[in-house]
């Protein structure tokens, strides 16, 4: 019966953030989401990939790519995690079209069935992954962390973004 109820737990948080995005309840969603572990972690991806898209020898032009470059990944951190976009994020979407400002509409032709396109596993007693494969055929990673009985989102692996 315990099995059952801590198994069960990452599925009841990952519905309860649905929900509570839904119902533009902050409280209940920040019951659900470590902001300050998923903050650091998207900024950390974001950073990381930046990097690596940035490569300037110089050196004033380094200096000065690296202070933009943290700015621009603070403000883009700041997007990412509002309530609605971390369920455009979650249910898919690319974050390139989030990051745009892009509103995504959907007809009985391009609908996109979310539920056809998640896998999960228990990485541990202590971590869960889903797999998203998202509209734009790249797979987004949200991790689960459980801290006694609750667990709580704590990381979004972000596909690169163009």
């Amino acid at each position: 019966m315990l099995l059952a109820i801590l198994s069960s737990g990452p599925f009841l948080t990952l519905y309860s953030i649905k929900q509570s995005v839904g119902e533009k309840d902050s409280v209940k969603l920040s019951n659900n989401i470590n902001f300050p572990t998923l903050r650091l972690n998207i900024k950390d991806q974001l950073s990381n990939e930046l990097s690596k898209k940035v490569k300037l020898e110089s050196g004033i032009f380094n200096i000065l790519a690296e202070g933009f470059a943290s700015k621009l990944v603070d403000e883009t951190v700041d997007v990412l995690l509002t309530p609605e976009n971390l369920l455009r994020l979650i249910n898919g979407e690319e974050p390139s079209s989030i990051l745009r400002g892009e509103k995504v509409s959907f007809n009985e032709n391009n609908s996109y069935e979310i539920l056809e396109s998640i896998n999960y596993k228990f990485e541990s007693h202590k971590k869960f992954s889903v797999f998203v494969l998202g509209k734009n055929k790249k797979v987004i990673q949200l991790i689960l962390r459980r801290s006694g009985f609750q667990w709580q989102l704590s990381n979004i692996t972000i596909p690169d973004i163009s």
